[in-house]
């Protein structure tokens, strides 16, 4: 499977004992052109472990906020869709090729996030709010949002949407 996207982690002292299998899922279900690592200078390992599983990584150090830090990373791509994967979360086997079909298919929709189909830590299966047979294919086209977080988990963004914002120094993670 070909891809043009783009993917984005922010790391800080990430290598705990799960972290591997969060590596290994993404090699595994997420074709991606260029996975690009923006690390809050981890003392742990955290680069080192990721270039074992993705040895032409970009790891772009830095001491950002997390909102400037996916800036950085935003800036570090070059593809048409971007992906941000978060650090501590199991991607799924069709989470890759469910979200970015939605997205070629209907060039409309400029973020995508899945209601349903990750797992945390915890082992538990992210949902949403309102149960899945609640929610409309219009509205999961329209939106593609779920009402939990940042939206920021595991999100599929079109980078030209994105280019230009300028996150404020005082803004945390979203």
């Amino acid at each position: 499977m070909t891809s043009d996207i783009d993917v984005i982690m922010l790391t800080w002292n990430s290598n705990r004992p799960f972290f591997k299998l969060v590596l290994e899922h993404i090699k595994r279900y997420v074709p991606m052109r260029k996975f690009i690592v923006v690390d809050r200078y981890s003392k742990d390992g955290t680069p080192e472990l990721i270039k074992i599983y993705f040895p032409k990584a970009e790891i772009i150090k830095t001491n950002a906020n997390l909102a400037r830090a996916r800036k950085i990373g935003i800036e570090a791509a070059d593809s048409e869709i971007i992906a941000f994967i978060d650090d501590d979360v199991f991607i799924r086997e069709k989470w890759y090729p469910v979200l970015y079909s939605l997205m070629k298919l209907f060039p409309l929709i400029g973020m995508i996030y899945p209601l349903y189909g990750l797992r945390r830590l915890n082992d538990k299966d992210v949902s949403c709010v309102r149960a899945r047979g609640d929610v409309s294919i219009k509205e999961l086209v329209l939106r593609g949002l779920s009402a939990i977080r940042g939206r920021t988990i595991a999100t599929m963004v079109r980078r030209t949407l994105v280019l230009d914002w300028e996150p404020s120094k005082e803004l945390s993670a979203f």
